[in-house]
């Protein structure tokens, strides 16, 4: 039956996607608030008929108040800041990099978050160097002060190290017909190279902000029109087409529809930006967003944005996760929640 109901109401609710509608009605007056886009305007005044009946009473057109409303537009955004930095190790590098930054274009303005898992590394090269290395070894127990006992080169490291210096000590003489003679030699050598080396790196990290900002925008109109219950005289009719009747009837079924429609999306971050991959309805009284099986998610970043009437309800209440893995809550921040599982 309700499925049934649902296919009745379709008809009625197109005619009247773009205008939103509450009437009360007193013994005598209707009162009708209507919100419309500006671009909507003259066709909606070309609409307004100067009678209007319902259940056989005609009523007329008494006054017409206009009122400019101011909306907030949202967008998501993401901004790269780049650092150069001594160090590749990540976790270093988070470091230098705040939690959130602040986003402002002159028209739109935000707060933007850091995404982690987007920091980008590149290695930048110095060029070279060359520096001198020394290596000294001694030789002992040599019979006499001859280079030709000492190597001229030799090599450590994969370096060649070449002789430059050499002292001679005597360590042991001996008597030759009374005279003192040198018996054993110790050479203590200095060996040096020159090596190329290259100059410290420094490393270009690249790191993503995301996050959602937002302006105000004046391009709704709200217009309130006051009907007063005509004088029984003689019935005069007109045939004017208004869609003041088909806003009262819809408005009914709005009241139902508004229950079973979602207040709520979840978006899934790819490609550079969060796209919607479900729609859905949130409890203001028992919040809950269920993440498992989404078989369109493309990334683990995902979005869950509210709509205004459902975000003022939610303000310093936080939303039950429940992801594959575990379930938390977490708090509301600008209209919606950012969660990476």
């Amino acid at each position: 039956m309700k499925k049934k109901l649902l296919l009745f109401m379709i008809p009625s609710l197109m005619v009247s996607t773009s205008v939103f509608a509450i009437e009360t009605v007193p013994k005598d007056t209707i009162t009708k608030t209507i919100v419309i886009n500006q671009s909507e305007e003259d066709n909606f005044l070309n609409l307004i008929g100067n009678t209007v009946e319902i259940d056989n009473i005609t009523y007329d057109l008494e006054s017409t108040d206009k009122q400019e409303l101011e909306t907030i537009d949202t967008k998501m955004q993401e901004q790269t800041k780049t650092l150069e930095l001594s160090t590749n190790n990540k976790d270093k590098i988070l470091e230098n990099f705040e939690q959130s930054i602040t986003y402002n274009d002159g028209e739109f303005s935000g707060e933007l978050y850091r995404f982690d898992d987007s920091l980008k590394v590149t290695t930048i090269k110095h060029g070279t160097y060359e520096k001198v290395f020394t290596f000294t070894k001694q030789y002992t127990n040599l019979d006499e002060a001859d280079l030709d006992y000492i190597p001229k080169e030799i090599t450590q490291d994969s370096y060649t190290y070449t002789l430059t210096k050499c002292d001679w000590s005597i360590v042991e003489n001996e008597d030759i017909q009374n005279i003192s003679m040198p018996k054993s030699y110790i050479a203590n050598t200095v060996y040096k190279t020159v090596k190329t080396l290259e100059n410290p790196y420094t490393y270009k990290c690249e790191l993503t902000y995301i996050g959602e900002i937002s302006k105000i925008s004046t391009d709704r109109i709200q217009y309130t029109l006051t009907y007063e219950q005509e004088e029984q005289k003689e019935e005069i009719k007109e045939n004017k087409t208004s869609i003041l009747p088909i806003l009262g009837c819809t408005g009914v079924f709005l009241v139902v529809i508004f229950f079973l429609l979602p207040n709520a999306k979840i978006t899934n971050y790819h490609d550079g930006k969060y796209q919607t991959i479900k729609h859905i309805r949130v409890s203001s009284r028992n919040p809950k967003v269920n993440l498992k099986h989404l078989p369109k998610a493309k990334t683990n970043a995902f979005s869950i944005k509210f709509n205004d009437m459902l975000d003022k309800k939610l303000v310093g209440k936080s939303v039950i996760i429940i992801t594959p893995k575990t379930t938390y809550q977490k708090m509301i921040m600008n209209k919606s929640i950012e969660v990476h599982l």
